[in-house]
């Protein structure tokens, strides 16, 4: 199998004139527009719509004032100010980001909420991850398998879902996807190097674990060295990029400078102190729930559970196999002799050169140039999700599933690839341009075999089986599942029993009280103290629920209240997850629950079961 292209050669006597060249490149430049727009429709539309509708998560709160803070503070160039200090925990990049895209909202009139304003930039940027996958995966995977890992990752609802919202995770997958991606071209583009070092610098300033990615790139650039270098005749094998592995690890630590000005008053004090803020956190653990139970810590097998838990096993179980499969064939590539007779060619040549190369009927391509091209695109998707399960399984304070992001696109394309090997998909198969002739057809001299259509719809069959794995569970999911945050794979039902829901649905639980009664009454809404009630820079939920607040009393309680004088309680599953169990007083008093899908999100207790109207 090879993964690095989906061209054929040409057959010398079908050769295109160069006028017919140009309009075939014509033709697959449009090509690659129309499937780039159409991939970032597929993505851009359930962000929107979530963005649209979710209710104010927790932490959104925190940094959307702290991107009010940061915007004024950076134009005035006011670097002192003790703005900078408001969550120092995290790098301010995407903070940024939010406050900008609040600015020019309120600049043209609040024609969007703010809430929602808030969150746009996480919408582009989770956006711009499917396009990214596509557009720089095509070379070490080729286009077919880039193709359907941008499609899995644009319809995931759990990937949807953190990209509607306006946290940091999102940002931080989509720069550090592409700073590990750009290390494919740099191969035989040095100068990109340096621009990986910049989208890592800004993904570390987007979230600091963005760093557990960086031992999966220095360990590709060592294997490549040390393991696929060696294998290339003397011809090819060009001086070491020294300078510009220097040079782009300087550029990711400006970078990183650059992108969080809350450091740059005393850079190397600061970011020691904010660092020492998350080894704090880390040591005395964060009260999470995870495979039902509650805990400070999470296991190191967490990020593989919560994989299994969010991903479609039409991805996972298919990652597994082609893990097992990919190890396998690198041990044996590795065990046999070394063959340094290679053709003198360059071994990463465009997929468009390859496919315009010419040779004669007894002639056969270098196949030791796709092959190591083959070997290496293996290894460079191994190490990227291998190596991610290690580091991230050593963030033990996981408390929620978007911990584990970063680890999405390199398993999304390695199920991609054990469905494309699994149904016996093969470069050629589709992708051949009209008047050339597959491998075999080209190769083949005992009969005579004319170009046409026939294998191109052979290819259809594994093509669609793959199209309908990886779309149809999890557009379903998209489209029965409320909110999204409570889907879970094939394996699981019910977010709430297995992992921590994170979405609390106060809105939705506040209007079903005032659809469902006609008195006044009071409503608890049981919070983490102070997630809820202004806090002393008017940032509450209250803002974003204008509407919510009449006849009915809305008003934050903390779970271990001793009394709770209300007539109605909106306890959410993550409270209850958390420890904090519904009082025996209350817990015959259920009238209603929130669910997405088999999750629920919160109760509606009444004290009163009576007053509400069926």
């Amino acid at each position: 199998m090879d993964m690095t292209t989906d061209t054929a050669i040409a057959h010398p006597s079908l050769t295109q004139t160069p006028a017919t060249r140009r309009q075939h490149t014509l033709t697959a430049i449009l090509g690659e527009c129309g499937v780039s727009v159409v991939l970032a429709l597929i993505s851009f539309i359930p962000r929107i719509m979530l963005a649209s509708q979710l209710d104010m998560v927790t932490d959104e709160r925190t940094y959307i004032t702290a991107g009010k803070f940061y915007v004024p503070l950076l134009a005035h160039l006011n670097l002192t100010a003790d703005g900078w200090n408001y969550n120092y925990e995290h790098p301010a990049f995407v903070k940024l980001l939010i406050g900008i895209s609040l600015f020019i909202n309120s600049y043209t009139g609040q024609r969007l909420s703010e809430l929602f304003a808030a969150r746009l930039p996480i919408v582009i940027t989770g956006t711009f991850l499917v396009l990214a996958v596509y557009w720089l995966g095509r070379g070490p995977f080729g286009h077919v398998v880039a193709f359907f890992a941008a499609l899995g990752l644009a319809v995931s609802p759990w990937m949807a879902y953190f990209s509607a919202i306006a946290y940091l995770d999102m940002t931080m997958v989509t720069l550090i996807t592409i700073a590990y991606l750009l290390l494919w071209p740099a191969l035989r583009r040095p100068r990109l190097y340096l621009l990986a070092g910049v989208f890592a610098g800004v993904a570390i300033a987007s979230k600091y674990p963005a760093y557990l990615v960086l031992p999966g790139m220095v360990l590709f650039i060592a294997y490549y060295v040390m393991a696929i270098r060696p294998r290339l005749s003397v011809e090819q094998r060009s001086p070491l990029p020294w300078r510009y592995w220097g040079a782009g690890t300087v550029l990711m630590g400006v970078s990183l400078f650059l992108a969080d000005p809350s450091i740059w008053r005393q850079p190397a004090s600061l970011l020691i102190h904010s660092l020492r803020f998350n080894l704090h956190h880390a040591k005395y653990g964060h009260l999470m729930f995870m495979a039902g139970q509650s805990s400070d810590y999470a296991q190191h097998w967490a990020i593989i559970y919560i994989l299994f838990v969010k991903i479609s096993a039409f991805v996972t179980l298919p990652a597994l196999f082609f893990i097992v499969f990919a190890l396998l064939r690198l041990l044996r590539f590795h065990m046999r002799k070394p063959d340094v007779t290679f053709p003198t060619t360059r071994l990463w040549r465009s997929a468009s050169s390859r496919s315009q190369a010419q040779v004669t009927p007894m002639q056969h391509p270098p196949e030791s140039e796709a092959h190591l091209a083959d070997i290496a695109s293996t290894a460079f998707l191994l190490i990227w999700l291998l190596t991610s399960l290690c580091t991230f399984s050593l963030l033990t304070i996981v408390v929620g599933t978007h911990y584990a992001l970063p680890l999405v696109p390199p398993l999304v394309i390695t199920g991609v690839l054990g469905l494309v090997t699994m149904l016996g998909y093969r470069r050629s198969m589709l992708m051949r341009a009209p008047g050339t002739l597959s491998d075999e057809q080209a190769t083949s001299h005992d009969k005579q075999v004319k170009p046409g259509i026939g294998l191109q719809l052979r290819a259809l069959i594994p093509l669609a089986l793959i199209a309908i794995a990886l779309f149809v569970p999890p557009v379903v999911g998209l489209t029965t599942i409320y909110a999204a945050d409570g889907y879970t794979s094939e394996f699981f039902r019910g977010e709430d029993a297995i992992v921590q829901v994170q979405y609390p649905a106060y809105r939705e639980a506040s209007l079903w009280l005032i659809a469902h009664t006609h008195s006044t009454g009071r409503i608890g809404m049981i919070a983490v103290i102070g997630s809820l009630q202004p806090d002393i820079y008017g940032q509450s939920w209250f803002r974003y629920n204008p509407d919510i607040n009449g006849r009915l009393h809305f008003s934050e309680v903390t779970p271990d209240a001793h009394k709770l004088p209300y007539d109605y309680l909106i306890w959410p599953m993550n409270i209850v997850q958390r420890g904090y169990a519904i009082p025996d007083a209350w817990r015959t008093h259920i009238v209603h629950t929130i669910t997405g899908g088999g999750t629920i999100y919160c109760f509606i207790l009444a004290r009163d079961p009576t007053t509400i109207v069926t």
